[in-house]
């Protein structure tokens, strides 16, 4: 999980377990960055440790959730003593509250001694406990940079406080482990800094609530600190949540206003649109793909240039016009081929991925267009047109085999054989073909409106180029039906690869099948070869990721291939809504109900993948922003009526 404070702050934070198969990390936030050098963390953990009754607990691995308040909860348990350690981080205020809240289940009063604290990075660092109005603060200074790491209370009980290492004899862990206490060290000069503070309270056992919170701040130096920490503590940490909860509520109201009878629906819609508004990162303007440390924090363009079409649909044009204004200055692969595929999240950097994969391209001249039909914002459209002319002529120049667009490893990113680990061709699949097509019309249609008719045919037969293709060579005869579009044609050979793969609905929703036939005729097969659990979507037959493949991130997840993915179900839907009947309707609502149902707990988006044996979501990726979150919000609101859907013919 991630959280920003919409301005120029983001904090990272991990569970125990990152995937079933791994030993268990610390959990708790595990970096802290401000935009004046969001490359750099100024937190290697944020976390805590307890005795209750003396026996001592610090592995914490359970269930966490968000509420529509912007809060984010870790719920914990030590014997009888329930632990929800939440994180509040109120928008545009420099500072994220961290409560702890304590109840007993037993029928006697438990002895609970809290050792909160922080780890700094590695590091040369000045520790400190600085006096001051109630318990003072503590600090974390780098030598390097004069960044001072600030930690508070609001007059809560604290006995002692300790800085010193995270390991050794000067680290305040080891003190408590060893004697339950702190030594008090005021201060210390160290390359692994730790600031703590203790606790000591009795928690009843009648059910009733101990709470106890804590402030803490990133400030470019110690007078910036000083200055924040007096801000902070002129209210109660009340007051500041109260902030947090009334800013989530306007955010939220602004909004295109999804309605269902089944609140657990409307709950996993709000819970989505705030993961998707902390997938930004403030001032850069990035949208990060997942918040799970496995992978690397890392912006997919495609997936960004999905997520800024669907904060478009939600009604957050500012959230789109951000990325897409990002997406106008970011480096291009050599000789200006299109996107690389993955970028930095926290510098905008190009992050070395899978390469190439030009499905990003389209979905960017798409995701303009969009974003300039909702907001009919000319000023946007100028500034951005020197990177849609660069695409434009990637795509007027870069002609493949039959007219196609350029052959890629998009949408999987399979460059090697996932069995083997052997190299593979690139292939013109269908998706990339789709991606490519709705681009091109969306380009043909910016170019008119920029008064460039003569581009603009130029650019619409080359969209058509594309999609004779297509038709002509990417289209398999079955036996039982008219047939259904390959997954994609070998670029080495030219040969089909005839495996049915539910990304190559995007024919269907983009407009790029003009046979309304063939539309129907496709959609019908790929539903009855890649449908899982009754009302989802494999991405291909026989797809052995999170299952025996070489490249799984964190061994096998699931019991079997062909594992249901929660994008390529939406994309089933999106194909359903364009087709409309005998698809829409309640199938749609049926695929929303699975994406609810196979969530995390309190209504979150997971992952990628969910096991099809069990039913459990796949852990590795989770929880994916654009794949679930994203895709839930735009389908919930096609259904609905209440978006465009994703052809920009239709717009």
């Amino acid at each position: 999980m991630s959280m920003t404070n919409w301005d120029n702050m983001v904090f990272t934070w991990q569970n125990a377990y990152l995937n079933p198969n791994d030993p268990p990390t610390a959990s708790g936030i595990t970096s802290l960055r401000r935009s004046e050098s969001y490359s750099s963390s100024s937190l290697s953990l944020d976390s805590f440790a307890l005795k209750v009754n003396g026996t001592l607990y610090d592995e914490w691995d359970g269930e966490a959730y968000l509420t529509s308040d912007g809060s984010f909860h870790h719920m914990l348990q030590a014997q009888s003593l329930n632990i929800t350690r939440s994180y509040t981080f109120p928008p545009y205020c420099e500072f994220y509250i961290v409560t702890y809240t304590f109840t007993n289940d037993g029928l006697y009063p438990l002895e609970v001694d809290l050792l909160d604290f922080l780890f700094g990075t590695s590091t040369t660092s000045t520790t400190s406990w600085v006096p001051g109005e109630g318990e003072g603060y503590g600090a974390i200074v780098r030598a390097d940079t004069g960044t001072a790491t600030g930690t508070g209370t609001w007059g809560d009980i604290t006995q002692q406080h300790q800085v010193g290492n995270q390991t050794g004899d000067a680290s305040p862990i080891e003190q408590f482990i060893k004697t339950g206490t702190l030594s008090n060290v005021t201060a210390y000069k160290t390359s692994s800094p730790c600031v703590a503070s203790l606790s000591r309270m009795i928690i009843p056992g009648d059910g009733r609530p101990t709470s106890m919170s804590f402030w803490r701040t990133l400030q470019p130096n110690m007078a910036s600190l000083a200055s924040v920490a007096e801000q902070i503590t002129q209210h109660t940490s009340s007051y500041w949540m109260q902030q947090g909860a009334s800013t989530y509520r306007t955010f939220l109201s602004k909004g295109v206003q999804y309605s269902n009878t089944n609140q657990t629906l409307v709950d996993f819609y709000q819970h989505s649109l705030i993961m998707m508004k902390n997938s930004l990162l403030p001032g850069q303007g990035t949208f990060v793909a997942s918040f799970h440390p496995s992978y690397g924090f890392k912006v997919w363009a495609r997936d960004g240039c999905f997520s800024a079409m669907i904060m478009d649909a939600a009604g957050y044009q500012e959230e789109a016009e951000q990325f897409l204004a990002w997406m106008a200055t970011a480096e291009l692969r050599p000789n200006n081929e299109g996107f690389h595929t993955c970028y930095d999240w926290f510098t905008g950097d190009d992050a070395g991925f899978v390469e190439p994969q030009y499905d990003n391209a389209g979905a960017f001249l798409m995701a303009v267009y969009h974003h300039f039909i909702i907001s009919k914002n000319l000023d946007f459209l100028d500034q951005v047109a020197p990177r849609v002319r660069e695409i434009e002529e990637f795509f007027l120049s870069q002609v493949g085999a039959y007219g196609l667009a350029p052959a890629d490893y998009s949408i999987w990113e399979e460059s090697s054989d996932p069995h083997t680990g052997q190299p593979l061709p690139t292939s013109y699949f269908t998706f990339t073909q789709s991606m490519a097509y709705a681009g091109l019309v969306s380009a043909a249609t910016i170019e008119k409106i920029l008064g460039n008719t003569t581009r603009a045919n130029i650019i619409m037969a080359r969209a058509n180029e594309i999609r004779g293709g297509v038709q002509s060579h990417l289209w398999v005869p079955s036996s039982g039906s008219e047939g259904y579009y390959a997954r994609g044609m070998w670029s080495d050979t030219l040969a089909l690869d005839p495996r049915r793969d539910s990304s190559s609905l995007a024919a269907v929703w983009t407009g790029l099948s003009p046979n309304a036939s063939w539309s129907q005729s496709h959609l019908s097969d790929i539903i009855a070869n890649l449908t899982q659990q009754g009302h989802a979507l494999g991405r291909y037959w026989g797809d052995i990721f999170f299952y025996e493949s070489k490249f799984n991130p964190g061994g096998q997840e699931v019991g079997a291939p062909t594992p249901p993915w929660g994008v390529t179900t939406m994309f089933g839907a999106w194909a359903e809504l364009a087709l409309g009947t005998p698809y829409a309707g309640s199938s749609v609502l049926d695929r929303l109900h699975w994406m609810v149902d196979h969530g995390a707990y309190g209504g979150m988006a997971v992952g990628e993948a969910v096991d099809g044996v069990s039913g459990q979501f796949v852990m590795s990726g989770c929880p994916d922003l654009y794949e679930h979150a994203g895709v839930y919000i735009w389908t919930s609101l096609l259904a609905d009526g209440l978006a465009l859907p994703p052809n920009p013919a239709l717009w």
